[in-house]
């Protein structure tokens, strides 16, 4: 969202051409701000303040213009698309972030976690995911983005992922847990006989 305040008033002097000449600086902050407008433009142009406007806009400070409205987290979002599009990674992230942070305060927990997702915030991401009892997704960014194969294996275990499951635990050795959804799950005896082996479960290898 683009304010403009007082930027055309000297349109009306005497002068003519000189005068627009003599403003040439406002025209070229005209063009630099009006092409980076996404949702809207605001033009506030006023040699008195308007009666309607008491009490809220005392001095005319920008500060003061913003309590107008607000930008809305669907503003953030559209801002980094608009980034996005436009190769501008960084602050394409910004963007996200500030979107997902304001669907998070609107419990709008599923927009946030894309948002999230988009910028890259992974930790907020699986806080969300945890918080929507998305188990699969939030293993999988323990496993592909966080390098926590140990979470990534709980989560997986929880969303009954056992596939996935068992890749953690090959990842992490942990032979014993692979034994048992062999054994318990997948109900494959030799597979599980040979994971308790690994892990030096001779009881459990017997039984």
């Amino acid at each position: 969202v683009i304010i403009l305040v007082g930027m055309f008033g000297w349109a009306n002097e005497k002068g003519g051409i000189r005068s627009w000449l003599n403003n040439i600086h406002l025209l070229q902050r005209f063009y630099v701000a009006s092409t980076r407008a996404i949702s809207e433009i605001w033009f506030i142009d006023f040699c008195e303040k308007p009666a309607e406007l008491e009490g809220i806009l005392p001095d005319g400070r920008l500060e003061d213009l913003m309590k107008f409205g607000s930008v809305s987290p669907k503003d953030w979002e559209l801002a980094g698309l608009y980034y996005e599009h436009r190769e501008k990674k960084d602050d394409a992230n910004e963007c996200y972030k500030e979107a997902g942070l304001l669907y998070e305060r609107e419990n709008r927990y599923e927009e946030a976690k894309q948002c999230y997702e988009k910028s890259g915030e992974w930790n907020k991401c699986v806080f969300l995911c945890e918080k929507l009892g998305d188990h699969l997704r939030t293993g999988e960014i323990y496993e592909e983005k966080l390098d926590n194969c140990e979470k990534a294996k709980e989560c997986y275990e929880k969303a009954g992922a056992w596939d996935k499951c068992l890749d953690m635990c090959e990842m992490t050795e942990d032979y014993s847990k692979a034994g048992e959804i062999y054994e318990n799950i997948k109900k494959n005896y030799p597979e599980a006989e040979k994971y308790y082996e690994k892990a030096g479960a001779w009881d459990k290898c017997l039984d």
